[in-house]
């Protein structure tokens, strides 16, 4: 078998397997993809017989050639016989004509001379068969060149369909392999958004209880303390109410909800790509400590939402919601996620607000680090979702490669206006460059700052080989905002429970000093009462004593007094008809008012008691709740 037939079995056999590869099923069974499947396998039928077509004409001119050829190669071999015959002949002619002009003539060679005309008749034909013979040759050779430049311009047609059809599939494999690949994210953004809906709600003991204990603590608040406030007398402004019912108790309760920050120093990372914020956050991670483990895995994920990276009894993934729940999600899905799954999902922040990784490591026991998108990204959601959660955490670090050296106006603007946390810079990277130039790019950063009205508490230079103390004394100089803010609503919380407990001491000390005035006031009118009563029983003995009764021997016995005694009886009955009645109504409506203001302050006394009762138990069951949490 001819190379070039070879060449072109191998040819077809590779682009037939190239077609069946890249016509091989790559995830879903749309429409479009059957289309190009069934197009490229008719492309594959035309492409196989034209092959065939191909082989055959070359077979039949080869076949043809050879025939040519071998016609030739025998009529050469005649001429060439017969050739040589006639040199014989011609050389014993020559002799013999040589001899008869030397006057030797042998009678044969006349004879022979005699036939020489026709041996020359017989050169002439055979020399003529010989042109006949060359002139079929040549035709031959046209007709076969005629063939040949036919076949070559069948092959070369069918080498430029077949290069056609090989850019074709070429053409199809890239658009198969990118709708494949869309089909592939498609699928993954499915998938991913189903395991978002599905999500359980961490199952964790210990969580679950944190959140119960927290829940009843903010319900307490909204309704025992508030009702008990109210029911002792006070009145509560809406100031009050927004912060210690609403805004306040509401972000209380969602930030000590998140274990992964509460008591933590919670700091953030942004930074553009390949600043070398990966190789930062691993070091402190470490803490150059060997056996440390550091990320379990990829950023990959971080590209788009914001993720926390935080101290656990063991590795957990779990994404935070917008409506402050905490769920689950698979280490498998949190590894494949990335920008372009996340850009099939529509509303992605109202389905989490960021991810939650947890593993085991003593250095994160008081630290938590949040690796963020950073402000530069083009999606505007990036940045929303980022400057949400960095509010919560105590500092930004601000990472820049020494080599860049430039600030994003984007990340200037974003910063100016939504950041309000002591912001950190990190030149990164300066051992790639002399101090000099390091110099140079620190002061272009500061003048670019400080021309945007930008403050930066520090600028720290770091790189691989500095020294981990470069970066972590700052960290560790960063107070926990979060836990002051946390313990200044519940320390305020407490001191407003304990004005309204005193203010209700104060008022039963109140309610009490004026029972007893009220009382002793009573006691005093029921004294007179008393002493009146006892003068009026004074002056009605004193004028029933005046008739005495005497015996006479001449008149009837009866009771008689003198001119004298009559005049005091007088006096008495009258005192006690007139002053003595005036008085003692006086006395008497004196008596009821002491009785009723002791009845008031009294029962003021009462309510006071009950007030400052309730509120003290208010407070104890306030501490009893928070002790649950530790606080």
């Amino acid at each position: 078998m001819e190379t070039t037939t070879i060449i072109y079995i191998v040819v077809a056999a590779i682009i037939g397997a190239a077609i069946a590869y890249f016509l091989a099923p790559k995830g879903g069974n749309s429409k479009e993809l059957e289309e190009k499947d069934a197009l490229l396998a008719e492309k594959e039928k035309e492409n196989q017989a034209a092959l065939k077509q191909k082989e055959a004409l070359i077979s039949e001119a080869k076949e043809q050639a050879s025939a040519n050829k071998k016609t030739a190669d025998q009529m050469k071999e005649k001429y060439n016989s017969l050739l040589s015959e006639t040199d014989k002949k011609i050389e014993t002619l020559n002799k013999q004509l040589k001899d008869a002009l030397q006057g030797n003539v042998d009678p044969e060679v006349i004879k022979s001379m005699g036939d020489s005309s026709k041996y020359q008749a017989e050169i002439k034909k055979l020399k003529e068969e010989i042109e006949d013979l060359e002139d079929d040759i040549d035709d031959q050779k046209s007709k076969l060149r005629k063939r040949e430049n036919e076949l070559n311009k069948t092959i070369s047609d069918k080498e430029a369909e077949n290069k056609k059809l090989a850019q074709e599939i070429t053409e199809a494999k890239k658009e198969l392999e990118i709708k494949a690949e869309e089909l592939n994210t498609k699928m993954q953004a499915l998938d991913f958004v189903k395991e978002v809906l599905t999500a359980d709600v961490i199952s964790d003991k210990a969580m679950q209880s944190l959140y119960e204990n927290v829940d009843d603590i903010a319900s307490y608040v909204q309704m025992d303390v508030r009702d008990t406030i109210i029911g002792a007398g006070f009145e509560l402004n809406a100031e009050w109410e927004n912060y210690f019912l609403k805004e306040g108790l509401y972000k209380w309760v969602v930030t000590t909800k998140k274990s992964w920050i509460a008591n933590k120093t919670t700091i953030a990372f942004v930074g553009e790509f390949s600043a070398g914020k990966t190789s930062i956050v691993n070091r402190i991670l470490s803490q150059d400590q060997p056996g440390i483990a550091l990320l379990p895995t990829s950023t990959k994920a971080t590209t788009a939402i914001p993720t926390y990276i935080s101290g656990g009894v063991k590795t957990n993934y779990a994404f935070f919601t917008p409506d402050n729940q905490l769920k689950n999600l698979s280490e498998t899905t949190f590894k494949r996620i990335s920008k372009e799954v996340l850009g099939q999902v529509e509303g992605i922040s109202e389905l989490i607000k960021y991810f939650v990784m947890t593993y085991k490591n003593p250095n994160l026991d008081k630290l938590s680090i949040l690796d963020t998108p950073g402000f530069n990204s083009n999606d505007p959601d990036d940045a929303n979702r980022t400057i949400e959660v960095i509010n919560e955490c105590d500092a930004l670090f601000w990472v820049f490669d020494v080599n860049t050296g430039t600030v994003n106006k984007s990340s200037i603007d974003t910063i100016k206006g939504n950041l309000h946390k002591p912001l950190y810079v990190v030149i990164n990277k300066v051992d790639t460059k002399p101090s000099s130039e390091v110099d140079k790019v620190q002061r272009l950063i500061e003048q670019t700052l400080a021309n945007n009205g930008i403050k930066v508490e520090q600028y720290i230079r770091f790189s691989s080989k500095e020294s981990l103390n470069n970066i972590m004394v700052p960290i560790n100089n960063i107070k926990n905002k979060n836990s002051n803010a946390l313990d200044d609503y519940i320390g305020n919380l407490k001191d407003n429970i304990s004005v309204h407990v005193r203010a209700c001491e104060d008022e039963m000390k109140k309610c009490s000093n004026q029972y007893n005035d009220a009382e002793k006031i009573s006691i005093k009118c029921d004294k007179i009462f008393n002493q009146q009563m006892s003068k009026m029983a004074d002056a009605c003995n004193e004028a029933a004593s005046i008739p005495h009764f005497e015996e006479h021997l001449f008149r009837k016995d009866g009771y008689e007094m003198s001119i004298s005694q009559y005049s005091r009886l007088q006096d008495l009955m009258n005192w006690v008809t007139t002053e003595n009645i005036q008085d003692f109504n006086k006395i008497v409506q004196n008596q009821k008012t002491a009785r009723e203001d002791a009845q008031l302050t009294y029962s003021a006394l009462c309510d006071a008691k009950q007030s400052l009762k309730q509120m003290t138990e208010c407070s104890d069951g306030l501490n009893k709740l928070l002790k649950r949490i530790g606080r």
